[in-house]
């Protein structure tokens, strides 16, 4: 096993809108200011760990679109090693990831993800990174992937003895068998509050958990 860091999870090209405020159901408001981003949970991990100085490979996957490649280049400039990022679809059949990320003046947001070749990413596919992901010292997760490969992947990194460490992203319930394959859990309020069960208003308190 040596020191470095294997991310298992997503790819997307963020469509970033800034509105003055959200439209109401049926309205159409006007925006001037748009901009594309490469992102995605899975490669925002694995380029923040590259910036920071760590040894970064990333399994995931992109589509047969435009996108495709723009994705990788960007995580290579970091440094992350993108050998284990395969290409999914033919003719452009399956697109890549993608966000449409809203932006109203009080810098609230509401997203919107289209998995793309991010949601046929199965566990088959991931046998091809078996032994990358055996050989790391850490593997990070996330949910934008299929709970299937999510679960594998953390499978084969804990058999090997790896840390695992999972951002419960998108928010949604865990099963018990992938929590006990988990080092490190680091939820948000929003995703704290769905897996304890505990409704998120005003009176959400994360210190009254157990």
């Amino acid at each position: 096993m040596d020191s470095h860091i294997v991310v298992v999870g997503s790819l997307n090209a963020d469509f970033v809108i800034n509105l003055a405020r959200f439209p109401v159901p049926g309205e159409t408001v006007i925006s001037n200011d748009f901009a594309l981003f490469p992102g995605g949970k899975g490669a925002n991990q694995a380029y923040a760990a590259a910036r920071l100085g760590a040894n970064v490979s990333l399994v995931g996957q992109v589509g047969n679109d435009v996108h495709a490649q723009w994705l990788k280049q960007h995580l290579a400039s970091a440094g992350v090693n993108v050998s284990h990022v395969h290409q999914d679809g033919q003719d452009g059949e399956v697109p890549s990831g993608m966000a449409v990320v809203t932006i109203d003046a009080s810098g609230q947001n509401q997203i919107v993800v289209v998995p793309g070749a991010n949601g046929a990413f199965g566990v088959e596919r991931l046998e091809r990174s078996r032994d990358l992901i055996a050989s790391a010292r850490f593997v990070l997760l996330q949910l934008e992937i299929p709970l299937e490969t999510v679960t594998a992947a953390a499978r084969i990194a804990k058999a090997a003895g790896a840390l695992v460490i999972l951002d419960p992203a998108p928010a949604r319930v865990i099963p018990d068998d992938l929590l006990a394959l988990v080092d490190y859990l680091t939820p948000n309020e929003t995703e704290l509050a769905i897996l304890t069960g505990s409704p998120f208003d005003d009176g959400f308190n994360c210190d009254e958990l157990r």
